[in-house]
Formats: C-alpha cells, sequence, structure tokens
C-alpha cells in the first residue's frame, strides 16, 4: 500500500511494526526527497502490538535535518513515557543539530502528558491551540490531540493547520519547516 500511495511523486520508507491480516502494520514516512540512513528501532516496551519508530535523514543543500517518525502504544501514560524515554534516548544521541519528531504519540489522557518530551522541544500541535486530530470518539480517552509534529530549537515552523480529510480516523496535521 505505501507504494500505490506514494506512486510517481513521493519516495516512502515503511516500517513494519506487526503482521496483521495477511500483510503488515506500521508506519511510513513519504517524502518528495530520499532519506539517508534510515533504520527502523522496535521500542523496548509495549502494550498489545509491538511498537517502532523509525529514523532517516534529510541532505538538502548543504543542510541536514533527522526525522523521527513514531507510533506509541495505547494501553497506559506510563507505557508510552517508557517508549518517550527511549525515543528521546535516540535523539539525545543523535549528532544532527535539526530534528523533527512527528507521528501518534497516543497520549490521550491529558495534555500534560506531553510534557514527558521536556521543556526544549517545540510542539505544533498544543502550542497555543490543540488541534483534536483524532476524530473517532472512545470513551477511554479524555483527549483527542494525538498526533504532533514536535522540533528542535533550531528548527522553524511557518505555519500550522490542521488537514480534514475523510479516508482515516486521524485529520492530518500540516507544517512548513525551515532550518539552516
Amino acid at each position: 500500500m505505501p507504494a500505490q500511495l506514494a506512486g510517481a511523486n513521493y519516495y516512502f520508507e515503511f516500517a513494519k511494526a506487526i503482521d496483521l491480516m495477511g500483510g503488515e502494520y506500521g508506519i511510513a514516512i513519504f517524502s518528495r526527497i530520499p532519506l539517508h540512513q534510515v533504520y527502523i528501532h522496535p521500542y523496548t516496551v509495549y502494550g498489545e502490538e509491538r511498537r517502532v519508530f523509525q529514523h532517516g535523514v534529510y541532505d538538502v543543500a548543504d543542510s541536514q535535518l533527522s526525522v523521527y517518525n513514531t507510533h506509541l502504544s495505547f494501553e497506559t501514560p506510563a507505557l508510552r513515557q517508557q517508549q518517550v524515554a527511549e525515543l528521546l534516548a535516540a535523539v539525545n544521541a543523535d549528532p544532527v543539530p535539526h530534528k523533527v519528531i512527528l507521528g501518534d504519540f497516543n497520549m490521550d489522557q491529558d495534555h500534560a502528558e506531553w510534557d514527558s518530551l521536556g521543556p526544549d522541544l517545540y510542539r505544533v500541535n498544543g502550542d497555543h491551540k490543540w488541534y483534536d486530530t483524532f476524530t473517532w470518539r472512545d470513551d477511554t480517552m479524555k483527549v483527542y490531540a494525538i498526533d504532533n509534529i514536535i522540533v528542535t530549537p533550531n528548527v522553524r515552523v511557518a505555519h500550522k493547520k490542521m488537514a480534514t480529510q475523510i479516508l482515516s480516523d486521524h485529520q492530518m496535521l500540516e507544517t512548513e519547516l525551515s532550518w539552516a
């Protein structure tokens, strides 16, 4: 399916998390330029479903951007905090100075869950406004702003919006990033 979505216009990198119904379930990054040094890191802790994050580097005009894509577990905030600690360990060890982390963080119990990412990273979702990116309603969820784009302070965010779509239970969060 990622190849069909990418078509001839995009590059993609798929990261399988689990086998599902005769296929594979995971996360993907789509881009107009190729990623380099791509790897898949399985979280050491997870709930009902194995979870992973992807890491790759864009080389653009003599500058690099490290991109991390994740899908955290939905079961408990404590489980997500452990996964965030693993993700941040990789981000902090990364020598590339410009970084972006994106994905479905499943932080659905309280907006304060985002504090586990620390004060030094900028959140597109939740900066001045929370975008309820998850559209379905679930009695176990208390907040619906579960998707985000997070950047290091040296990456600039030009705009942000939520693009309404009907093909998913998530609405796409959009932003334009620049770095030098």
